[in-house]
């Protein structure tokens, strides 16, 4: 089946595959008019084109008959990542320091503070690995210890 790579005007990119005898145009059709709107190109695209790793899929941008990946944006992505995984733990850390420190417990709480600035610490620590990613197979590698 004919695949198609539609580019849309945030950058991104969306692949249609379209089922039955219908033009990928009568498919985008039946979008909402703001998703009409947004589609830039539409081009014929073959599936060795489009890579097989979806982790950074944000960060595709059509480029004439294939799929690149905009390190920058996919930079942008894995930081956010570890971000949020750092947050989640942050948020625990957090709650576990509040009440040690209600408590009274200082040496605990002295424990836990150290572990809260490791995780704060984080996107710091990963930072010239992932602008130093070449590839996206280099960039989701980088995952800091702290967060497996």
């Amino acid at each position: 089946m004919a695949k198609f790579a539609i580019e849309l005007a945030d950058g991104g990119v969306s692949i249609m595959e379209p089922v039955g005898d219908v033009t990928p145009e009568e498919c985008v059709a039946k979008w909402l008019p703001e998703d009409q709107d947004a589609v830039v190109s539409i081009v014929l695209i073959d599936d060795a084109a489009i890579p097989t790793d979806r982790t950074f899929r944000a960060a595709w941008n059509a480029n004439g008959k294939s799929i690149e990946t905009d390190m920058a944006k996919a930079k942008d992505i894995q930081q956010a990542r570890i971000r949020r995984e750092r947050d989640k733990l942050l948020k625990a850390e957090d709650a576990v320091w509040t009440i040690a420190f209600s408590r009274g417990l200082t040496a605990e709480a002295a424990t836990i503070e150290a572990r809260r600035q490791i995780l704060r610490d984080i996107p710091q620590t990963v930072d010239a690995d992932i602008k130093q990613a070449k590839t996206p197979d280099e960039l989701k590698v980088i995952w800091p210890k702290e967060l497996a």
